[in-house]
């Protein structure tokens, strides 16, 4: 089961943003393929003075995502035999 994580700082994307990047990573994971409702997105906001990288404060110029995989992982045959 696919989950993303992204973290933006508020206001950085609107509704519509959120549901065409999420229509957009969905698509891509379909086409493996796997069941749509297995794929989750969290869109969270940071307030700009919650976001320090290397100790100095990134205030609204940031976007970071992470993405994990939970469940099984399927690797394609290799098509011979192994």
């Amino acid at each position: 089961m696919p989950l993303w994580k992204v973290y933006h700082p508020v206001g950085a994307y609107s509704a519509q943003d959120k549901k065409e990047f999420a229509e957009t990573v969905t698509a891509m994971y379909s086409r493996i393929p796997i069941p749509k409702f297995y794929v989750v997105m969290i869109f969270e906001e940071v307030a700009a003075d919650s976001v320090y990288v290397g100790g100095v404060s990134h205030g609204n110029s940031f976007v970071s995502s992470s993405s994990t995989w939970q469940g099984p992982c399927l690797v394609p045959s290799s098509g011979n035999g192994g």
